[in-house]
């Protein structure tokens, strides 16, 4: 359990632990291209996003409330369907959105520190 911190920083820190859920499971994706059978995976990033936000599940296990779902389209001949250009660019993108949520957690946490120790 994290301790207590203001709110906009509790919701920072859900977004960095579902990212990098997130990334986990895109990197599995472009592991897996060539793997016949393999159906892509990915976040519902909303509904995990509330469910975070929300402390669902009652648990404090992060996994118990990331919403993973299975890409059921259809896919190639061999029963993959993951496109390695989307993945690379949904990767792209959800690292973008760690780094700005991370830069934002930072300065956030530096404003504490000068609160907290006062003027230099």
């Amino acid at each position: 359990m994290r301790p207590l911190l203001p709110p906009r920083t509790e919701q920072l820190a859900a977004l960095l632990d579902l990212t990098h859920a997130r990334h986990t499971l895109l990197a599995a994706n472009v592991a897996n291209a060539d793997t016949p059978g393999y159906r892509r995976r990915d976040v519902d990033f909303v509904q995990s996003l509330e469910r975070l936000l929300d402390g669902a599940a009652g648990t404090d296990r992060l996994s118990a409330r990331i919403v993973v779902r299975e890409d059921e389209s259809p896919g190639r001949r061999d029963g993959n369907n993951v496109k390695i250009d989307e993945e690379l660019s949904l990767l792209l993108q959800n690292a973008l959105l760690y780094r700005m949520a991370t830069q934002i957690l930072s300065s956030r946490i530096g404003l504490m520190r000068r609160a907290l120790n006062g003027p230099a």
